[in-house]
């Protein structure tokens, strides 16, 4: 493979992980290669700000707004939430990865009856119509809003479905890429959120 197509390739597959949020230490690792390969490529400045904005997604932060509407039509924001520990599952009904981690959902709420999480369903389909008739075949237990603003994909970074966001009960960002509800030690840190709630 020639010098500049490995350089393309390489600037676009560290982009794709940027803009969805993702430091993991292979990606930084392989942007760190990046700019010492090709200390003047013109793809830099745009990875750098990509990469700025990623860190301004860091925990600790406020977390951005969402605002939509619910199935009923009433408008919902996230900061209406706030006192309790939110797990934000942002999903389409077309996505088939989201569709398929509906039952790790629904078992992980399980645990959480006594409403201390809320397990908050934020939908990008453009056909709420279509939204509206999967919640209610899935029957779907939890919140449910959907989201058209474009504000929400560029505050959250969202490149793709699914994408799961964690907020503890201060609207403070956890992880703006959080688990997915099938993955071990998720269950333990929502614990711990609830645990900081119930501290006197």
């Amino acid at each position: 493979t020639s010098s500049p197509i490995k350089e393309l390739l390489g600037a676009r597959m560290v982009n794709s992980y940027f803009l969805g949020a993702e430091l993991t230490p292979s990606v930084l690792m392989t942007y760190d290669r990046l700019k010492n390969d090709y200390p003047k490529s013109d793809y830099l400045l745009t990875l750098e700000n990509n990469y700025q904005s990623v860190l301004n997604l860091e925990s600790g932060i406020v977390a951005p707004e969402i605002s939509g509407i619910t199935p009923e039509g009433d408008s919902l924001f996230l900061s209406d939430l706030t006192g309790k520990v939110v797990y934000v599952d942002v999903w389409a009904t077309w996505c088939g990865p989201c569709i398929k981690s509906f039952p790790d959902m629904i078992e992980l709420q399980q645990q959480f009856s006594d409403n201390e999480v809320v397990f908050l369903f934020v939908s990008v389909d453009r056909d709420q119509d279509k939204w509206r008739s999967v919640l209610t075949q899935k029957q779907l237990p939890g919140i449910h809003m959907n989201v058209t603003a474009q504000d929400f994909w560029k505050d959250f970074k969202v490149a793709g479905v699914p994408r799961y966001i964690l907020i503890d009960q201060n609207g403070i960002l956890v992880d703006a890429n959080a688990p997915s509800p099938g993955i071990d030690g998720l269950k333990d840190e929502l614990l711990a959120l609830v645990q900081q709630i119930n501290q006197p």
